[in-house]
């Protein structure tokens, strides 16, 4: 239970951050949902929700519930979350090597026979690593309850997403580019 004063402030304060950096995310992910329908069309627009799945999927396997324990461990400080930040980002690489192998084997049943996407999809897969990196990172801040800086960390990554797909309008239009972008940002 919170006490009065200092904690509620606390709690407030980090719950206003959560929130201002959800909408906000939410509301760059829109436009850049808006940019890329304009510039790719429906066609690009559903093949990069696809191709975004799985990343997703990979990104949720290879963090492996991991976030929540890092959560708790820096929640609790001490010395000990160091050594378990460093042994979560390995395992997560670990994992996220693995998941690019499944793929591998996987890119006949899942792609099509083109080459647009799967082009896309192995200029994109790399995003995992600095995810994974991410993940860790996101994790210790809300454990530490540097809600600020968790928001600042959430809205520059949307804003670079948002360049990606901004650079599609001076660029020419195209899935890999688009993916390769990403990647980058």
């Amino acid at each position: 239970m919170l006490k009065a004063g200092n904690g509620w402030r606390r709690f407030w304060g980090n719950s206003a951050a959560l929130l201002t950096g959800r909408l906000t995310t939410q509301a760059l992910g829109f436009l850049f949902t808006l940019l890329l329908a304009r510039r790719l069309g429906a066609a690009g627009l559903g093949q990069y929700s696809y191709l975004s799945t799985i990343l997703f999927a990979g990104n949720i396997a290879t963090t492996f519930g991991l976030d929540t324990l890092l959560i708790r461990a820096a929640a609790q400080g001490g010395a000990a979350v160091t050594p378990l930040a460093r042994q979560t980002l390995k395992l997560q690489m670990l994992l996220v090597l693995l998941f690019a192998g499944l793929i591998a084997l996987g890119q006949p049943l899942l792609l099509s026979r083109t080459a647009a996407p799967a082009a896309a999809l192995w200029l994109y897969l790399p995003a995992l690593l600095p995810l994974a990196l991410g993940t860790v990172g996101s994790a210790l801040l809300r454990g530490w309850e540097r809600m600020e800086f968790h928001l600042l960390y959430t809205m520059v990554g949307q804003l670079g997403q948002l360049l990606a797909g901004g650079l599609l309008l001076i660029l020419p239009p195209s899935l890999p580019l688009l993916m390769l972008l990403l990647t980058l940002t």
